[in-house]
């Protein structure tokens, strides 16, 4: 029989390593897949302990089972099938990551019918052409969540992307296209606490 031991001291510590390598950055320590095969919810608290700001998971199954496990730091989950339920991810105080506006307004009628309000972070696609609202769908994606933000029916507490890792010139390419979103919202009002976009290696190089 195979046994993988998991250290999770080498887990706090490979945290502390990447935060410094990066420049005391916030963190987000991904830990979908169970954790990719480590054990979710001990490596979340794992990283947790060691500075992480936020753990991030792919679905809402997996966010909701982390806090089922006794995780209470801030979750973020961004891969949602058509007919997820986001009341749930209200209740629990998950951040949800939205790429288009059919999930925005669901996400919106959910907190409206919880009384609270729903933390965001709109997913864009700089480049990488995954699970990311296109250029052409950020003006409107973006109008909609400026008019939701001032409603109070949501915060939007981040802005992401995804890099394709496929040369520097790609990585400044996209993080131009990054740039340019971020204006964007800025223009309406709206200045996420979290920008993020990165991938592993870059964020090492």
């Amino acid at each position: 029989m195979r046994v993988a031991e998991i250290s999770l001291p080498a887990i706090r510590h490979n945290v502390r390593t990447i935060r410094e390598r990066a420049g005391g950055a916030a963190l987000i320590a991904v830990v979908k897949a169970n954790g990719y095969g480590h054990g979710a919810a001990a490596a979340a608290q794992a990283a947790v302990d060691a500075g992480a700001a936020i753990i991030g998971v792919a679905d809402l199954e997996e966010a909701l089972a982390l806090r089922d496990a006794g995780v209470d730091a801030p979750v973020l989950c961004w891969l949602h099938g058509p007919g997820v339920d986001f009341a749930a991810g209200v209740a629990a105080g998950i951040e949800i990551g939205i790429n288009n506006l059919t999930q925005l307004e669901a996400l919106a009628l959910a907190a409206e019918q919880a009384g609270r309000t729903a933390s965001i972070h709109l997913k864009i696609d700089t480049g990488l052409s995954r699970n990311g609202a296109a250029p052409d769908e950020w003006a409107a994606l973006f109008a909609r969540a400026a008019e939701l933000s001032g409603s109070g029916r949501i915060i939007v507490r981040g802005l992401f992307s995804h890099l394709a890792n496929a040369g520097e010139e790609s990585d400044l390419t996209q993080a131009g296209h990054f740039d340019r979103a971020v204006a964007s919202l800025a223009e309406l009002g709206v200045q996420p606490e979290f920008l993020h976009l990165s991938a592993s290696a870059a964020t090492f190089s």
